[in-house]
């Protein structure tokens, strides 16, 4: 059976019970927020750091929407221990490596309303979500779950514990 809606609206598919026909896409919400341009990475790539370097700092610039953190990328070709902390980016300037965003949807263009920093240096080591040992050459992926929200001038950062030659890494977050 098939309900209609006034003239020209809408048809609804009826089973034999009674109950609407539908249909659903799952989707998660690094995947909504890309379709509207709002979904972003940012990378530190072959990055030669020192002890308790700050590989990657990402601080939230946006005025008034908040950045989800959805996933960190991390590897080294040092086995060492790798520490996710938030720091609270009112008290300081981030000073580094400028790192270039890039939109998750290749169609759109836009700002992405953060500071990415590699070889970050004027953040002290703020509030520690965790810290994990990582093998040498072997890739790291951290879901945050979109756990992770950051206001404005609020930042995540990534550390690693031991001196190495080369070390990448990625976070993904959204804005809403």
């Amino acid at each position: 059976m098939k309900l209609e809606g006034a003239t020209g609206g809408n048809v609804l598919n009826v089973d034999v019970d009674g109950r609407a026909e539908t249909t659903s896409i799952i989707q998660n919400s690094l995947e909504h927020y890309s379709e509207s341009g709002d979904s972003w990475a940012w990378s530190n790539v072959t990055y030669d750091p020192d002890a308790a370097d700050t590989i990657i700092l990402v601080q939230n610039t946006h005025a008034t929407k908040n950045l989800y953190i959805s996933q960190i990328q991390f590897s080294s070709d040092t086995a060492s221990e790798v520490i996710i902390h938030l720091t609270n980016g009112a008290t300081f300037t981030p000073t580094g490596t400028a790192i270039v965003a890039t939109n998750l949807n290749n169609n759109v263009g836009g700002i992405p309303f953060a500071t990415a920093i590699g070889d970050e240096t004027a953040n002290a080591q703020g509030n520690i979500v965790f810290h994990t040992k990582v093998l040498a050459n072997v890739p790291n992926q951290f879901d945050m779950n979109n756990a992770v929200v950051l206001g404005n001038n609020q930042s995540i950062g990534a550390d690693l514990v031991t001196a190495a030659t080369a070390a990448f890494a990625t976070i993904w977050g959204y804005y809403k």
